[in-house]
């Protein structure tokens, strides 16, 4: 994303070290601003304005782990960014790369529906 010539402010946000990792990608040659946000309480501050959001956010899955177990972990995660994106930056594009992505996705959904901020005509499935 920060070589994208169309993206001029990348906000990364995690639980934790986000500021650093912010760092490390700023140093890449292109005209994108980039700032790190740590925590739920920097969550506004990370998303408002935001045009396009990326979510990888979860745990990967784990040897023994089903796909029960991910999905109760990863479905959590993705309810409460989706909460904030409705909130902060109700008209973003999502790009979920959450796993398991066909269950997070409609998680993701039923999120922005309750909030009314759902858009089936840009909604890609």
């Amino acid at each position: 994303m920060k070589l994208n010539p169309l993206v001029s402010q990348l906000a990364l946000s995690d639980i934790a070290n986000t500021p650093g990792v912010a760092a490390d990608v700023s140093h890449v040659n292109s005209r994108a601003e980039v700032a790190g946000y740590v925590g739920e309480e920097q969550l506004e501050k990370a998303l408002e304005g935001c045009d396009l959001v990326i979510i990888p956010a979860g745990v990967p899955r784990k040897p023994g782990m089903s796909r029960d177990d991910l999905f109760n972990i990863n479905a959590g995660i993705v309810k409460g960014l989706c909460s904030a994106i409705a909130k902060y930056c109700p008209t973003a594009l999502v790009n979920m790369i959450s796993n398991p992505v066909n269950s997070t996705v409609a998680i993701a959904a039923e999120v922005f529906k309750k909030a009314g901020t759902y858009d089936e005509k840009s909604c890609l499935a």
